[in-house]
Order: C-alpha cells, then structure tokens, then sequence
C-alpha cells in the first residue's frame, strides 16, 4: 500500500512540475514577445522623421521581422534600452555602407579567386563554416574596403538564406606569418558579429596559431567583452575533430575533403532583397552576342562556394586506400545562366538616323597605364541627346577583362552619366582585341530594377539603338622609357612592341610572384625553426639551472 501511495505522489509530482515547466515556458515567450514590441515601438517612436536614413527594406524588416529584433535584445542581454541604439546604428550602417545593393559582380573578383575566405559546410551542431585561411591572405590597405564589403557579402547572404542560424567562423593559421595578420580587418570581423550581425556567431576557432601570432591575438582579445572572449577558441587540429564531422573537414584541417576553387563566367548576379532573392541586371549576360570576328572561347569549368548542407561531390577516381573525396566547391552565389542565343540584327530595311546618345569617347576606349598599376580606369560620357527618357546598358566581349559601374541605368532628358571602365591586371595585351557595346532605347513611361532588367530581353531590336568601341592599351611614358632606350630617344614605336613589352613585363612580373610566394615558404620555415631553436634554447636553460641546483645542494652539504 505504502509503495502505491508513492507511485502515486511521484507521478502527482511529475504532473505538477510538468506543468509549471509549461506555464513558465509560456511565461517567458509572452515576456520576449513583449520585448520585442517595446523595441519596434521605441524604434518607430524615436525615429519616426529619420526613417528616411534607413532603407525601405530594412524599416519593413523591423515591423514584421521579430526573429531578427530578438538577437539585437539577445546579444544585449534582454534589455530593451541597450538593444534600441545598437538597434538603430546596425539600421543606418547598412544603408550608409550599401548592403543592399551588395551584389557579386560589385566585389573584386580577384577576392573570389584568391580562396582566403569562402564559406564551407556546417559543424556538429548545425552551425554554418565560415573559412579563412590565413596563408593566403594578403594585408593590402588599399583593398580594406574591398574586402569589408566582400565579408558582408557572405555574412548578408548567409542571414537571407539561413535565418537564425548561427555561424563558426575558423581562422586557419597555418603556415601563417605577420604578414598575413590585419588586425584592423580582425576588427572588422568582430564588428560586424558584435553591431550590425548580432547573435549570429556561435564560435571563433582558431586553429594551429603560431607562436609568433600569439601576441597580435592577445590584442584582439583585449578588444571583447568577457561573454565575448568565451567564443574564442584555440584549438588543433586533432581538437577541431570534436566538433565538426571528418567528412565536413577539409584535408588541411585534418578531415578528409580536398577543396578544388573554381569559378565561374557566364552567370548572372544575385541580388539580395528583403527575404528573397532576384536576379539583376547584368553587363556581361550573353556577351558572345557582341563578339565580332572572334571565334568561340570554350567553356569554363564552373564551381560556386555556396551555404548549401551537402556539397556538390565530384565523382573523380582516387585510390582504393583512400578515403579522400574531392568537393568541387561553389565559389560564388550566382545563379547559373545556360541560356544560349545568337545575335539578331535589326530588320534590313531599318536604319537609325538619329542617336539617343552622344557617347565621349566615340570611337575607341585608350587605357593608358603601366602592366604593374592593378586596375587602370578608363570613363564613357553618356549624354541623352532626345526629349525622352534613355534607358542603357553596356556590354563587352571579354568580361573577364573589365568591371563596368554602372553597366546599365536611366538617363532623363538633357542629362548625362558617366560610365566607368576597370581593366582588370593582367588582360593589357589583350585589349587590341575587345570590343565595347553600348545599347540605348526611349522609355515610355518609369521602370523598376527588375522591369529595367527585363526589359533588354523583350524590347523589339528595332528600337535598340547600338554603338560599338574598339579598345587599345597605351603604355605610360613612364614605363615605355624605363623598359627601351629608343623610345627615350625619341623613335616611333609600333603597336606590336608595344604589345610585346606589355608582355613581356607580364612574365617578368609573373616571375617575381612566384619568388615571392617561395620566399614566403621559406620565411614560414625560418619562423618554424626558431620556434624550435627557443624552446631548446629554454631546455638547455632550464637544465643548467637544475644542474646548478644539483652542484649548489651538494657544495653546501660538503662544507
């Protein structure tokens, strides 16, 4: 009897506690809801005149996005009057930086190409793999805000696709000497967690630090708060195996995938809008339209590095004792573009007598420069030359070779916009055989983006009024004298040595990076052994001491 009586009681016990689980569960989700309103009213209440500051999208977001408000007042401990302000900077930041207009074809794509940081699997909890592998990182203070906005790029892209979940970003110091630590864009990283992508990380892990490093990591530390330095963690590889699967391990971490970076060229972008995603306007989409007297390029391998939970796995022979598994990794989010088309001339019986543009220069695009300068920009004039509104855009034969800002917009009558040209480094010797396009049309009435972006596929080719650029390099005067003594005497000089001296200095400067990346292994290996010389320097030291110990203990007991 007794013992049914306390079956009984624990089971009464358990109702009970089950039930105030409950109730306090229900407690806590009515409190966070009205947190969460407290925030959205204060923010309209005190920025109900400012909200032009902010961009459209993201005021909406902060009326019907509670998920995104609850990690402002998460990462601010629940309290309302902290949440607000970081609330309202984050907002205004992400207008004054330009996030939304943020699009892969507005990033540098040498950032891409150079494969420091890319985005890669997830770990043991879930958590998406931010990757930044330090050895490649090259500290460039004329690339900080090119690099700002491609780290934005991931992290913004990584919120629209995956709300609410969290990020382990792993720093791989491998290899890694000062000259690949930037502490100012460490600095960067940790903003942009901390203000404008709040409750977004899960972890900071860094892997096989060395020892040289450990000083600058110190000052990074120095900079969080103490909840803030309880994400970071130093880790080994051996370690890292604890909280990301083998298989979602790349080789160099201790897992067993090889990572292969390749990109992508005839794609079109992504832009992110407010919860969903759009294909924009793109300069270079079917740009084999434009290509005149050029035989065809052969396809690119394509690859995108992308948040996806299962990497695309390519199926390539590798031993039977291995266990290895080559992932062609996504390098990029642009959607993929296999559409194909061919040129269609306007009607026979056609001919435009009159142009909507005056375009400066008119005939030929001069890039005037040196092979070693990075970038040389080069600018168009378009000038409307009718009474109605121009819509146009700008195309090229080799978009490999040139960025193009803006590549295609609106132009009200008797205004005018300017169109600036990036000849990427690398692609001088190539110019003589590119090729610019320039098309314009009259708007009837105001388009939207993405009705501007439709509108190329579907307006007559009868009413697309184009101009074509040639394209030629010029070398400096500068570099011509440096590199030949006739032309400092004054002799002509033909567009083929021109062409041959451009290529040339390419190899040369070629040459020079590949010593650089050897010297840089063997700075890495030095910093190694004198990593080992210390520590048997301490030995030695440490051994002489005891010794000492030793011959002083037995001195004294013999006197």
């Amino acid at each position: 009897m007794a013992e049914e009586v306390g079956i009984i009681l624990h089971f009464v016990l358990f109702l009970w506690l089950l039930n105030t689980t409950g109730l306090s569960l229900s407690w806590q989700n009515e409190l966070e809801r009205h947190r969460i309103n407290e925030l959205r009213r204060r923010f309209f209440h005190e920025n109900g005149s400012n909200l032009h500051e902010f961009y459209e999208q993201d005021v909406k977001r902060v009326r019907d996005d509670d998920r995104w408000l609850s990690c402002f007042l998460k990462s601010r401990k629940q309290e309302v009057n902290d949440a607000l302000p970081a609330l309202v900077e984050c907002v205004r930041w992400r207008k004054t930086f330009g996030v939304n207009e943020l699009t892969e074809r507005s990033i540098d794509r040498r950032l891409f190409e150079a494969g420091f940081l890319f985005p890669y699997n997830q770990d043991k909890d879930g958590n998406s793999l931010v990757m930044f592998t330090g050895k490649l990182y090259k500290k460039d203070p004329q690339q900080h805000l090119e690099l700002k906005r491609y780290l934005v790029f991931i992290l913004e892209k990584h919120a629209r696709l995956f709300p609410g979940r969290k990020i382990t970003m792993i720093f791989d110091m491998q290899e890694t000497g000062l000259s690949n630590m930037d502490l100012e864009f460490v600095r960067f990283i940790i903003s942009c967690f901390r203000d404008y992508f709040p409750w977004t990380l899960a972890w900071l892990i860094v892997v096989e630090l060395p020892w040289i490093l450990s000083a600058a990591w110190k000052i990074v530390k120095s900079w969080l708060s103490a909840e803030a330095v309880n994400k970071i963690r130093f880790l080994n590889k051996a370690e890292l195996a604890e909280l990301i699967d083998e298989d979602k391990l790349l080789i160099r971490l201790g897992g067993t995938k090889l990572l292969e970076l390749v990109l992508t060229d005839n794609v079109e972008d992504v832009h992110i809008e407010n919860g969903s995603v759009n294909q924009s306007v793109d300069f270079d989409d079917d740009s084999c339209e434009e290509a005149e007297d050029r035989e065809e390029a052969p396809s690119s391998s394509t690859k995108k590095v992308t948040f996806e939970d299962v990497p695309t796995i390519a199926s390539q022979g590798h031993d039977s004792s291995s266990s290895v598994t080559t992932v062609k990794q996504k390098c990029t989010f642009r959607a993929l573009h296999s559409r194909t088309s061919q040129r269609r001339a306007p009607p026979d019986d056609f001919t435009n007598t009159a142009s909507l543009l005056i375009i400066t220069p008119s005939e030929e695009i001069v890039f005037t420069g040196t092979t070693s300068t990075g970038e040389i920009l080069q600018s168009l004039s378009l000038a409307n030359n009718s009474p109605s509104t121009v819509a146009f855009k700008v195309k090229t034969t080799s978009p490999e070779s040139y960025r193009v800002r803006p590549s295609s917009g609106v132009i009200p009558a008797t205004s005018s916009a300017e169109v600036s040209v990036f000849l990427q480094p690398g692609h001088a010797a190539s110019v003589i055989r590119d090729k610019f396009l320039v098309m314009s049309t009259e708007l009837q009435d105001e388009k939207s983006p993405s009705e501007l972006a439709a509108l190329w596929k579907t307006v007559p080719k009868a009413n697309i009024i184009e101009h074509r650029l040639r394209c030629r390099f010029l070398a400096s005067n500068s570099q011509l004298s440096s590199q030949y003594s006739d032309i400092a005497e004054g002799k002509p000089v033909t567009l083929s040595m021109a062409i041959d001296s451009i290529q040339s200095l390419q190899r040369q400067l070629n040459d020079v990076e590949k010593k650089l990346d050897v010297t840089n292994k063997r700075i890495a290996h030095i910093e190694e052994g004198l990593h080992v010389f210390i520590k048997v320097q301490l030995g030695l030291f440490s051994a002489m001491m005891v010794l000492f110990a030793i011959v002083m203990y037995y001195a004294t007991y013999l006197m």
